[in-house]
């Protein structure tokens, strides 16, 4: 059976956060039941707006949380220009939302 890494990545870094996977489910806009799965490998994939979300919220680039390649610690949001991170915490801020919730409305909407 082939390795789950993603699963294995986003378990090691919750755990360093320690949150729980109902604390890390709320963050992104799953269940529980979800982040039990990633975890243990019974999903395979994920959805690139959760994926997004995870990535800014532990700090690590998408495409290390995704592939284990790239530099973990890139941050998601330093990726971007300034304007854009302001624009972005801006209509968090209008809408009433956290960054995390931001970011996942935006890209839903754009998938």
């Amino acid at each position: 059976m082939a390795r789950n890494f993603f699963g294995e990545r986003v378990k090691q870094l919750r755990k360093q956060a320690n949150i729980t996977q109902a604390d890390l489910a709320k963050k992104v806009g799953v269940s529980q039941p979800a982040v039990a799965s990633w975890e243990s490998g019974a999903s395979k994939t994920v959805k690139p707006e959760h994926l997004i979300v995870i990535s800014y919220l532990f700090n690590v680039s998408p495409e290390w949380l995704a592939t284990g390649k790239n530099k973990k610690n890139q941050s998601f949001l330093n990726q971007f220009p300034n304007t854009t991170r302001n624009k972005l915490e801006s209509y968090a801020e209008n809408n009433n939302l956290t960054i995390e919730q931001a970011i996942y409305k935006i890209i839903k909407s754009a998938l």
